[in-house]
C-alpha cells in the first residue's frame, strides 16, 4: 500500500512540476512576445507580418536558450522547471547543456537580427550580415560542442530531429512554393524561408522527444 502511495504522490508532484513549468514558459513567452509587438508597433511598423512572424520565433529559441541557462548557473532552480529529476542531473551535464544554451540564443539573435535587417528593420545590411553570420559561427561551434557530448541515444534523437525537419520544411515550404507557382496564393519571402527552416527545426526535434518519451514529466 506505501509503494502504491508513494507512487501516486510522486506521479503528482512531477505532473505539479510540469504544469508549473508550462506556466512559467506561457508567461515569459507571452511577456517577451507583448513587448516585441509593442515596440514593432510603435517603432518599426515598416516590419510587415513577415518580420513580426520571424521575431516571434527568434524569441522562442532565445527565451529558451536564457531558461536553460538560469537552469545552469542555478541549478537548484533550474531543477524546479526543467524536466530533469534533481538538480544533480543539471550539474552532471553542465557543459553539454551550456553548449546548448549558447548555441539556442545564437540561433534565435541571428534570426532576430534578420527580422530586424534592413530595408524593413533599423539594422542596416551590413552590419546585419555580420551579425547573422557571427551569431550562426557561434551556434554552429556549440552544435559540434554539445554533439561530441553526445551517447548513441541522444545521437540518435539527433539524426531523428534532422531527417524530419528535412521533410517537413519540403512539406510545407514546397506545398506553399507550388500553390504560389499556380498562382493560387502569394509565394513565400526570403525571411519566410529562413523563419521556416528555424520553426520546423523546433517543431521536429518535440515531435521526436515526444515520440521516443523524453517530455514526459520527470
Amino acid at each position: 500500500m506505501m509503494k502504491i502511495e508513494d507512487r501516486t504522490s510522486g506521479e503528482v508532484r512531477k505532473w505539479r512540476k510540469f504544469a508549473f513549468s508550462l506556466g512559467v514558459g506561457a508567461v515569459c513567452g507571452g511577456l517577451s512576445s507583448f513587448l516585441f509587438l509593442s515596440l514593432v508597433d510603435g517603432t518599426f511598423d515598416q516590419l510587415g507580418k513577415s518580420g513580426e512572424i520571424a521575431g516571434l520565433v527568434a524569441l522562442v529559441y532565445i527565451v529558451t536558450g536564457l531558461a536553460l541557462g538560469l537552469g545552469l548557473f542555478i541549478p537548484n532552480l533550474g531543477a524546479r522547471f526543467l524536466n530533469v529529476e534533481d538538480s544533480d542531473e543539471l550539474r552532471e551535464q553542465r557543459v553539454q547543456l551550456a553548449f546548448a544554451s549558447a548555441g539556442m540564443m545564437a540561433a534565435g539573435i541571428a534570426l532576430m537580427i534578420a527580422a530586424l535587417a534592413a530595408p524593413a528593420g533599423p539594422i542596416a545590411a551590413p552590419v546585419a550580415l555580420a551579425g547573422f553570420a557571427i551569431a550562426m559561427l557561434i551556434f554552429v561551434i556549440t552544435s559540434v560542442g554539445t554533439a561530441k557530448r553526445q551517447d548513441e541515444f541522444m545521437r540518435a534523437i539527433s539524426r531523428e530531429a534532422a531527417a524530419m525537419a528535412f521533410y517537413l520544411t519540403v512539406l510545407t515550404g514546397g506545398t506553399w512554393t507550388l500553390l504560389a507557382h499556380l498562382g493560387m496564393i502569394t509565394g513565400p519571402a526570403a525571411l519566410d524561408w529562413l523563419t521556416m527552416l528555424w520553426a520546423v527545426l523546433l517543431v521536429a526535434a518535440f515531435g521526436v522527444c515526444a515520440t521516443r518519451g523524453l517530455l514526459k514529466p520527470r
